[in-house]
């Protein structure tokens, strides 16, 4: 009996670790010249093919000046991604105090390659890793 048991709690413990998702995260944290910027990507993946991103911003500045004249960046950025918004891309932006916000949420697996390529982002883990890398991120 105790094998049965043994068994059922080994095959149960296998097959509940076999469905978590495979998930890179991306991360960094900067501050120059008075400005912080975090970044947080959650890359979802099956092999080599990244099937879900979530991009998470923030942008935080010591001064009232700074954070204003960002402004016109955000606000460039906010349009760029709301025009690219639909049923499987999503995008929230938010602004409080010197700190503004942003979350791009994206289901790779039905956006095109146009749609990828005018948000920066790629399927292939591998080489989005590596670009993630190369523009100081670090990643697990």
């Amino acid at each position: 009996m105790k094998k049965i048991l043994s068994l059922i709690l080994v095959v149960t413990l296998f097959a509940v670790g076999c469905g978590n998702k495979n998930q890179v995260v991306c991360t960094s944290d900067a501050t120059n010249n008075g400005m912080t910027i975090i970044q947080k990507y959650i890359l979802d993946y099956a092999g080599e093919g990244i099937s879900f991103i979530e991009v998470d911003k923030s942008y935080a500045f010591d001064k009232d000046e700074d954070f204003e004249s960002f402004g016109t960046v955000i606000d460039n950025t906010i349009t760029t991604m709301k025009e690219s918004e639909n049923e499987y891309i999503k995008f929230e932006s938010s602004k409080k105090g010197r700190k503004y916000t942003t979350k791009l949420t994206v289901d790779m697996n039905k956006a095109t390659t146009e749609e990828l390529t005018k948000l920066g982002l790629n399927k292939n883990l591998e080489e989005f890793r590596t670009t993630l890398k190369d523009q100081g991120l670090s990643c697990k």
